[in-house]
Parts: structure tokens; C-alpha cells; sequence
């Protein structure tokens, strides 16, 4: 795992991480997904589809979330060893171009690794 880039550091997720990755989630989408239009004015999933999703990527699978100087999540990947599979990766759009998905995509491709994946 590469656990820093422009004060950025990457951490296991935490229960506690829901609605902060829920938030990045829907600035990300409110910001990269326009075609949608209407139907990204209102958040897609509920805070506890969120619990929900954190529970779901506990060991062995991998959620990852990027934190800044503040602790604030910036950005997450999540994936599934199991199955080869990088799940999701997301960035709030206020902190593109800082290289967090470069670090989030290397830091899941190194977990992939480590489990066993090629």
C-alpha cells in the first residue's frame, strides 16, 4: 500500500466512515454523472444503505478511505478479493487532480495482490 500523497493518507474504513463516504459519493456524481440530471438532485442511497456498504467491505474484503490534514475523507476504493474485482473508487470532485484515485487505484491493486489475486 502507498499510504501518502499530498497529505493524503489511506486507512481501513470504518463504521464511523458511512455518511462521510456517502458524501463523496454524491459530490462525485453530482459532478461527474450531469446525464443524469434530475435524478442526482437527491442523495441515491440512505445513510443506512451506507452503514450497510461499510459493514459489507469489512475483512476479508477491503474498503479503503483517503483522509486529509483534518481527517477528512476525500476520497475511497473498495475491493473484493474473492473475486479479482476492484468494486468502486470515488474522489470528491474539490480534491481532483491531487493524484488520491492514482494512490486509491495502486493501494487497491496492492490488496488485490496480497490476497493471492494476479
Amino acid at each position: 500500500m502507498r499510504p501518502q500523497t499530498a497529505r493524503i493518507t489511506l486507512r481501513p474504513a470504518v463504521s464511523a466512515d458511512a455518511a462521510a463516504i456517502g458524501a463523496v459519493f454524491d459530490a462525485a456524481v453530482r459532478a461527474g454523472w450531469t446525464y443524469l440530471g434530475e435524478l442526482i438532485a437527491e442523495p441515491m442511497f440512505t445513510p443506512q444503505d451506507w452503514d450497510q456498504l461499510v459493514a459489507d467491505h469489512m475483512p476479508p474484503n477491503v474498503l479503503l478511505v483517503a483522509v486529509d490534514e483534518t481527517d477528512g475523507i476525500v476520497g475511497y476504493a473498495a475491493v473484493h478479493p474473492a473475486d479479482g474485482e476492484m468494486f468502486l473508487l470515488f474522489v470528491h470532485p474539490a480534491h481532483a487532480g491531487r493524484g488520491i484515485g492514482r494512490t486509491l487505484l495502486a493501494a487497491a491493486h496492492d490488496a488485490l495482490r496480497a490476497a493471492g489475486c494476479r
